[in-house]
């Protein structure tokens, strides 16, 4: 469910986007079939944000306090929009301008800094830090619901267990992986500019300090729970009226879930689904991301519940043979193996162990140029880093998953 661009976005919120109509047919239906019936396929849920990082205003650093001001500014998405580096390329050196305030410092500058970064994020305490990345979310995903409207409720928000932020060894600044986030609209609104409108304030309002959404691959899913039955009820019509797997085969895919990390063969029931697709409304992209995200609903750790309507969503997940069977993250294989230490967590979160006493060790200069790292990784712009065992990934993961989603797709 594609949002629109951002500049867009930012402009109607300028001129007051509540009396503005995005032209998708009977927008304003609260039935689910005019909510999806005006497209060929299902609309992808992705964001589509088209911006160009704005330039920070430049100040001379004479002062902690204009360090710190600076810093405070870079809360804000618009400095950042790395979600749109390969449309716009001058974005990395416009950011690369923005975070020249970091530079040529004196040292009793840094000291300071140092403290206030400590105190604002939690870090080098990274327990600390990951409960304030989950508490920034939590803040975000309500806010975003109230701004929308009083009559959209939560019914549950969450995120991958097995992140660095689930295992309590995330920097600030880091990423939710699979994050999620499912709505009951009792609205007036249709659940496409629901969801359009959650998104734009999430973007905007996230403190990407703490929280960084400037990654495609995790900013948070969101669906109502309209779309999330009608999704349900077409994908399993698809699995009754196309295949005709026996008990064994389908014991096999639950035990999938549960053993196995290697992606296209954990993947292979959505493999299969993929065969037949396109489906109606529902296309191999569609499936594929919402295949992502009914996982994380089902195997994710949950942050937010509202009661009532997140035991009827359980029960769509349940009777669900798509949601039962599919398995795309292997969420629930990892989770269970690292919980049981049969599968040791990646390298770089190993490195981040002895940390607290590492850092503590650490010169004044190099206390900062670690931070300095960690601002600018909220953006994926540190490059070359001096501390580069805290960051390195030593798995080949987005390629294994990219193979796997060249098979859904193909």
């Amino acid at each position: 469910m594609k949002i629109t661009s951002a500049n867009r976005i930012y402009t109607n919120k300028l001129n007051n986007v509540e009396n503005q109509q995005i032209k998708r047919g009977n927008l304003f239906s609260n039935t689910m079939q005019d909510t999806f019936r005006t497209n060929n396929f299902l609309p992808v849920n992705k964001p589509s944000f088209t911006g160009i990082t704005r330039p920070l205003d430049k100040i001379t650093i004479n002062t902690t306090q204009d360090l710190i001001s600076q810093w405070q500014k870079m809360k804000s998405s618009v400095f950042y929009e790395a979600l749109d580096d390969k449309l716009f390329p001058q974005n990395k050196i416009i950011r690369r301008e923005n975070f020249s305030y970091l530079e040529n410092l004196p040292k009793k500058i840094k000291e300071e800094f140092v403290e206030y970064f400590k105190a604002e994020t939690g870090f080098p305490h990274l327990k600390k830090s990951s409960e304030k990345i989950e508490e920034e979310y939590i803040t975000q995903v309500k806010n975003a619901a109230a701004w929308v409207s009083p009559n959209v409720k939560i019914v549950t928000a969450g995120y991958d267990p097995t992140c660095s932020v689930g295992l309590e060894k995330a920097f600030p600044g880091s990423d939710l992986d699979k994050a999620f986030v499912v709505l009951q609209n009792d609205s007036v609104r249709n659940s496409f500019d629901v969801i359009n409108r959650f998104k734009s304030h999430l973007w905007f309002e996230t403190d990407q300090r703490i929280l960084s959404l400037n990654n495609e691959d995790t900013f948070p899913e969101v669906y109502t729970m309209d779309g999330i039955r009608y999704t349900l009820k077409k994908l399993d019509k698809l699995f009754e009226n196309k295949f005709r797997f026996s008990k064994t085969s389908k014991e096999h895919f639950l035990n999938l879930r549960q053993t196995e990390l290697e992606p296209v063969r954990g993947g292979q029931f959505n493999t299969y689904i993929a065969e037949k697709l396109p489906f109606e409304d529902i296309s191999k992209e569609y499936a594929k991301n919402f295949a992502y995200f009914i996982e994380s609903v089902r195997d994710g750790k949950i942050l937010l519940k509202d009661e009532k309507y997140y035991t009827i969503l359980q029960s769509y997940i349940k009777e669900s043979p798509f949601a039962q069977f599919s398995n795309v993250t292997q969420m629930g294989a990892h989770h269970r193996l690292l919980s049981s230490g049969q599968k040791e967590i990646k390298t770089k979160l190993q490195m981040r162990e002895h940390l607290l006493t590492d850092f503590e060790n650490m010169s004044v200069d190099d206390k900062f140029d670690l931070i300095k790292e960690i601002i600018k990784s909220v953006s994926k712009d540190n490059e070359n880093p001096k501390f580069e065992k805290y960051f390195q990934n030593d798995d080949n993961i987005k390629e294994r998953y990219d193979r796997l989603n060249r098979f859904l797709l193909k």
